[in-house]
């Protein structure tokens, strides 16, 4: 908070930040001309909301100044143009994904089964406690994937593979990935299909009935109305995936669209 010339203001009145727009928390709200070095006052901030931060400073109760849009970065390697940038701000900001120690996301690393589970698990806040026994010969007790997979299987969002595996680090595809995220979501998902949504997947294929509610939805961007059910999903698909969820069950609209995310974001 920055002021032109001298203080101009009484040295024991109290000046007061504020967020005027979005959450935040102060490390120091309270100043005064005490704290009043180099031409201004110097605090720190940190965001807790997916909402544009502005601050505000007050004196006496009235507003003597509201700073510009503060847009934080939240990862290295996650600009603005990144088609996914509004996901992965928005998940990272409501506790759902992390990054890595280096401050990267990583958003085109592919996906492995494991980490699809915590990714989703963690964005519905499913409890972990009493997830039973492991029912798959490759997941041992002690790796960090373990409850995630015993509480997937427990509940029945995942069965594994016919030889008694979960393949953990397998590379989860798209057809994998939305059964998990709408069963473990406990969305109504039709199981009848009549006709292709997509024309790469069979009205008859086991994920039929989930790529139609992905389509009608609109949770994905379909290439030249190809699907993809083998393919890999990457972090900033899974992202914006779970997103485009949260961002139809937060505004009760009938199908995602762009023009929900601003009321949301913003």
């Amino acid at each position: 908070f920055m002021i032109d010339g001298d203080y101009p203001f009484e040295f024991s009145e109290l000046i007061v930040m504020s967020a005027f727009t979005g959450d935040a928390e102060f490390g120091k709200k309270l100043f005064s001309g005490l704290d009043y070095v180099n031409s201004g006052f110097e605090f720190y901030v940190t965001p807790t909301g997916s909402k544009t931060l502005r601050i505000q400073a007050t004196r006496g109760g009235e507003t003597i100044t509201v700073s510009d849009p503060l847009n934080v970065k939240t990862f290295t390697d996650v600009s603005e143009s990144n088609p996914h940038y509004n996901a992965i701000r928005y998940l990272y900001s409501q506790g759902v994904i992390t990054g890595y120690s280096d401050g990267t996301f990583k958003p085109d690393a592919t996906v492995t089964r494991a980490e699809a589970l915590k990714m989703i698990l963690s964005g519905i806040r499913k409890n972990l406690g009493n997830t039973g026994v492991l029912p798959f010969s490759d997941v041992v007790a002690d790796a960090w994937y373990s409850d995630y997979v015993a509480i997937a299987y427990k509940d029945g969002i995942v069965n594994g593979y016919p030889d008694g595996t979960f393949g953990p680090g397998n590379t989860v595809n798209k057809a994998e990935f939305f059964k998990i995220l709408l069963l473990a979501m406990e969305v109504d998902v039709d199981p009848n299909v009549s006709e292709e949504a997509f024309k790469d997947v069979d009205p008859n294929a086991w994920f039929a009935p989930y790529v139609k509610f992905v389509k009608d939805k609109n949770l994905l961007d379909a290439v030249s109305g190809l699907f993809g059910p083998q393919d890999g999903m990457t972090r900033g698909d899974v992202a914006e995936a779970m997103f485009r969820v949260m961002i139809i069950s937060k505004t009760s609209a009938d199908k995602f669209s762009a023009g929900l995310v601003e009321g949301v974001m913003m």
